[in-house]
């Protein structure tokens, strides 16, 4: 997460550690930092991100918040951008519309895109909050979706324009491999309305907060989020950055105790999974082994896949058994079906 409050007349910024984002972002042109937020003129300046190698791997989730106040809806204005022509998201202002975009166009990975969602943006000279959220579904599957949220609140139906709209409003997407790093205020390769663009389309105004996630937000965060900006609070004074951290910390704090429940829940399909310890019942077909839902589950430690025979790389979670994966090895398991 970055926040500019405290750097006035630096040209260097680092993240806060809340969340994932990159380790130094450099100010570039004209861009300065002047009482307490990013202000950028429209002509040649942006925040250059330079990212750790972890941040741009594939993720099947991610969301992007901003805290923007725009001197102008009009034009093609880039709020933040990730990734290239290739695979990538990005927010940008088009024509008095507020625009949430992602794609992937490599082949053999989860091939959608570019999908686009948009809309009105008020030319009022205030502050305001954008939120993307993608949700990217199983992984090298366009089964999930991507979400736009302006001032807390979910893009209306109907603001799909490039893509298949789901019934919630939101659009159909799917994760993302690695690719390369962002640029806040600045496209460098990207795209627009689903278009190849170059570069340019500088954003004219000041920007507050922006904050990199690697899981998807939904609507009573994205409200959070917009609650502890300039924008939810409506006052011209410093935002808190303390508070808007704190809530971008809750978020990935919950975020990673709802993945901790799903691996202990057998949901996670991807997970590697090795040493079974047991006195469980246990029973093995061809080269997949079956832990039933009546199976004594309290010690699951002792036990490795080489005990049921050369072959076994399959574990089946039958029912809704729960079990604990904290003292499961590395790769006895290939795969993990529920």
């Amino acid at each position: 997460m970055y926040s500019f409050e405290g750097l006035d007349g630096q040209k260097t910024v680092n993240d806060t550690g809340a969340g994932k984002s990159s380790e130094k972002g450099t100010l570039k042109g004209n861009a300065k930092i002047e009482d307490g937020v990013l202000k950028l003129d429209g002509s040649g300046d942006w925040l250059d991100l330079e990212w750790k190698s972890d941040t741009t791997d594939a993720f099947l989730e991610k969301s992007i918040s901003i805290s923007f106040k725009a001197d102008s809806t009009s034009g093609t204005q880039v709020l933040y951008e990730e990734g290239a022509t290739l695979r990538g998201l990005n927010v940008y202002i088009k024509d008095g519309n507020i625009c949430v975009s992602s794609w992937n166009l490599q082949n053999g990975e989860a091939k959608f895109g570019p999908v686009v969602m948009k809309t009105p943006l008020p030319n009022d000279g205030e502050w305001h909050n954008i939120t993307l959220s993608l949700d990217g579904g199983d992984y090298r599957k366009v089964d999930g979706s991507m979400m736009g949220y302006l001032d807390g609140e979910p893009f209306p139906l109907g603001s799909v324009t490039k893509g298949t709209e789901l019934p919630d409003g939101s659009v159909r997407a799917g994760d993302l491999g690695g690719h390369n790093g962002a640029e806040i205020g600045y496209a460098s390769a990207t795209f627009i309305d689903g278009k190849r663009y170059g570069t340019g389309a500088y954003f004219k105004g000041e920007i507050e907060f922006v904050s990199v996630l690697d899981n998807a937000v939904d609507e009573n965060q994205a409200k959070d989020i917009f609650n502890a900006s300039k924008a939810g609070d409506g006052t011209e004074s410093t935002g808190s950055s303390r508070e808007y951290s704190g809530i971008v910390s809750k978020i990935v704090d919950d975020a990673q105790e709802i993945n901790n429940q799903e691996s202990i829940n057998g949901q996670n399909v991807e997970k590697d999974v090795s040493e079974l310890d047991s006195d469980t019942t246990l029973s093995s077909n061809d080269d997949k082994l079956t832990l039933s839902d009546d199976a004594n589950t309290n010690d699951l430690s002792s036990i490795s896949s080489t005990d049921f025979g050369d072959g076994i790389d399959t574990l089946i979670i039958e029912d809704d058994l729960i079990m604990d994966f904290d003292s499961l090895a590395a790769d006895a398991f290939k795969n993990l079906e529920v």
